[in-house]
């Protein structure tokens, strides 16, 4: 029997939701960190949170990663990196603290010229913190160990439900961003689209495998039906 013809829209919506937002939550925080690894994206709350997470780690310097990507580019006015660093300053950090790597345009490059960059300045990194966005941590994760296979990081997102994801504004500033927020449809077609990435992406040599339950596969595939492939890959 095909058990996605037990779920309802609802249903498979809250199933994605907690698998993405839930990836490795249970991981114990990391009591020294010496990098908080900033991943950007179009959201931000992003910033907030790597700023929240940078005020009880105080000696630890951010590295805000992104130029502008594929959804950024149609609403940020300047790269994500340089947008969410001030978003940060503005929320306390010290600029001194502040690495930008301003020019990738996925999640990959983030890893791959955060690497690069974190080299060339000598900086050798054991315990990082990866901060990005709640329905790209699975995606993150895998991304991350395929560029540092040794290291076992911690994940931060912000702390909201999927009510609060869609109805609190993005950002109410239009430098940073045009679009007010991001509502239920959207945030669905962004989760499918995850799913897709995190089955397909290991075998194209883009990141670390991942367990995608088939609880999730079956929610993901029922959506599909439904119509919401705009950022799936198997459109």
């Amino acid at each position: 029997m095909n058990s996605s013809k037990t779920l309802t829209q609802k249903t498979a919506v809250q199933i994605l939701w907690d698998y993405l937002n839930g990836f490795k939550s249970d991981l114990s925080p990391v009591a020294d960190p010496d990098m908080i690894f900033v991943f950007g994206c179009n959201d931000i709350r992003v910033a907030k949170a790597a700023a929240e997470f940078a005020s009880r780690h105080q000696h630890v310097p951010l590295i805000f990663c992104g130029g502008l990507g594929r959804l950024s580019k149609t609403t940020f006015t300047r790269s994500e990196a340089e947008i969410f660093a001030q978003v940060a300053i503005e929320q306390g950090v010290d600029e001194a603290r502040v690495i930008l790597e301003k020019n990738s345009t996925n999640t990959g490059d983030n890893v791959r010229f955060a690497r690069q960059l974190l080299a060339a300045k000598g900086l050798n990194i054991t315990n990082p913190i990866l901060v990005c966005k709640n329905v790209m941590r699975p995606r993150v994760w895998a991304t991350f160990a395929h560029y540092y296979p040794e290291l076992t990081p911690r994940l931060v997102s912000a702390a909201v439900d999927f009510d609060d994801y869609c109805q609190t504004p993005i950002d109410k500033l239009s430098e940073h961003n045009k679009k007010d927020s991001v509502d239920t449809d959207a945030a669905t077609h962004l989760m499918v689209g995850e799913i897709d990435r995190l089955i397909l992406y290991p075998d194209q040599g883009y990141m670390q495998p991942v367990a995608v339950p088939d609880r999730v596969v079956e929610a993901a595939n029922l959506l599909k039906q439904l119509g919401y492939v705009n950022h799936s890959l198997k459109k």
